[in-house]
């Protein structure tokens, strides 16, 4: 039974003279490179794609920049909406308010930022105006202008500009998505701060009256307590979610949380509410 092998015939017959054979050539160079290259090409090719990703830079798509950058003469304005509910002894009630607050940037030496912070609103036919200056260090920005326009100024049970929450900052120059901070706040008298806890979400695009901004949120809380005697105390517990936009920390939208227990007289009584702003207007100089 014959065999072709290499176009070679390997079958003869007993009265076939013998012939002398070309000795079989071994697979040429050419056509086995060819082989090779089909198999190692798509090979080469992952192995490339694999390296090169390897070799970016892991986590810079989760780098979130704390860097503040406003300029002076700059005036954002936010449209705020303020839910309360009351309840002491027996009684209770509710109230919702909608009003506006513009921050405006009025003055920065290289190191601190004047600002002048006006809030407007309107309940039950009775409009409400009032500004309040602050002075904040440029390291002291981001925290400060993620609960400033409402912790502070839309809610602030202290009252004035020096209440703790201005006292909460970190001076780092970025985070990661997924990082937790700890903030110490600090406290003064019968004043009890818990750290302002941060973490850092993802990093999204945002979309409000304002425009679309490309924004990283953050999540904060902390509680505050006051003994002032044994008939008086207060305790506030703050959660939110802001939205800063990245490299320039330009608050977006914020969202806050408060819930107040106080006991007084032996009353006790509870006050939730919800604070919720979006920036509507961005005017730069």
């Amino acid at each position: 039974m014959g065999n072709n092998f290499f176009g070679l015939n390997n079958s003869a017959a007993p009265s076939t003279p013998t012939v002398e054979r070309p000795a079989v050539q071994a697979p040429s160079k050419k056509f086995g490179g060819k082989k090779l290259y089909v198999v190692v090409a798509p090979v080469a090719a992952i192995v490339i794609i694999l390296v090169a990703v390897w070799m970016v830079p892991q986590g810079n798509a989760d780098v979130i920049s704390l860097g503040v950058d406003y300029a002076v003469g700059e005036k954002l304005t936010y449209a705020v909406t303020m839910t309360i509910s009351l309840s002491i002894a027996n009684a209770s009630m509710s109230n919702s308010t909608d009003g506006t607050l513009t921050v405006e940037v009025l003055s920065f030496d290289g190191d601190t930022y004047t600002l002048n912070y006006t809030t407007s609103s309107s309940a039950n036919g009775v409009s409400v105006t009032a500004s309040n200056l602050v002075e904040l260090k440029k390291s002291e920005m981001v925290t400060a202008l993620a609960l400033l326009p409402v912790a502070s100024q839309q809610f602030n049970s202290y009252g004035n500009e020096s209440g703790p929450m201005l006292t909460a900052f970190f001076d780092q120059t970025q985070a990661k998505v997924g990082d937790t901070w700890s903030v110490p706040i600090q406290s003064e008298g019968s004043v009890v701060a818990e750290d302002l806890k941060v973490t850092f979400k993802a990093i999204q695009d945002l979309t409000v009256e304002a425009g679309t901004f490309r924004v990283f949120r953050i999540d904060y809380s902390t509680s505050v307590q006051q003994n002032q005697s044994s008939d008086y105390s207060i305790k506030i517990d703050m959660s939110g979610q802001s939205y800063l936009e990245q490299g320039t920390c330009r608050q977006i939208q914020n969202n806050l949380q408060v819930a107040m227990t106080f006991q007084f007289l032996g009353n006790d009584a509870n006050m939730d509410a919800t604070i919720a702003s979006k920036l509507i207007q961005d005017v730069k100089p």
